[in-house]
Order: structure tokens, then sequence, then C-alpha cells
């Protein structure tokens, strides 16, 4: 069994160290990263799984197929990989919509 270690607990004082420390739960290394990275560049909250969920999305709305997309991400049932599908429709919709506000008013 791999022995699951906590972030580092770099930027704060001696004494809130062992606070700190102990309010993290135990963590793998992608999500220690994640962690550190994240109080190092004031970012807000972010999983293994919310980058795996944008990689997917920003591939299907770059062009990439779904069957590409569905091998990458080790799917076993297109269906699956399909999800991404909605999001990229969503997408489209918040841009037509923005379009339209920003040509609102513009002769025709």
């Amino acid at each position: 069994m791999t022995r699951r270690l906590r972030p580092p607990a770099r930027g704060f004082a001696p004494a809130l160290r062992a606070v700190y420390l102990a309010s993290v739960p135990r963590l793998g290394s992608l999500q220690r990263l994640l962690v550190v990275a994240r109080k190092e560049l004031d970012l807000p909250d972010a999983t293994p799984h919310t980058l795996r969920h944008s990689f997917a999305t920003h591939m299907i709305e770059g062009g990439a197929s779904l069957h590409t997309v569905q091998h990458l991400l080790g799917h076993a049932n297109i269906a699956t990989t399909e999800i991404y599908l909605h999001m990229t429709h969503q997408s489209e919709q918040q841009a037509l919509k923005l379009m339209e506000g920003l040509c609102e008013g513009l002769p025709r």
C-alpha cells in the first residue's frame, strides 16, 4: 500500500503549520500539487477530475473527434464521452447570446 502524504505547509507561521497539516486530509501526489499550486497562485478549488473534465471539453471544442477523446479518457462506452458534447452545445449557446448582446442596437 502506498503511503499518502499531506501537502507541504509552506507560507504558514510555524505555530500554524501543525494546525494546517492536521486539517488537510491525506492526499495523492497530484492532489498535493493542486493544493500547493492553488495556494501559491490564489486559484479557486480544482481537483484532478476538474482538470480531466476541462481537458475533454477543450479537446472537443477544439475539434477533436469524440472517439479520440473517448480513447484519451479511457471510456469504455462512447455514451460516457458524449456528455462533453452537451457542454460544447452550452458554450455555443453562450457565445450566441454574447454576440446578440454585442450587436444589439447596431444598424442591420
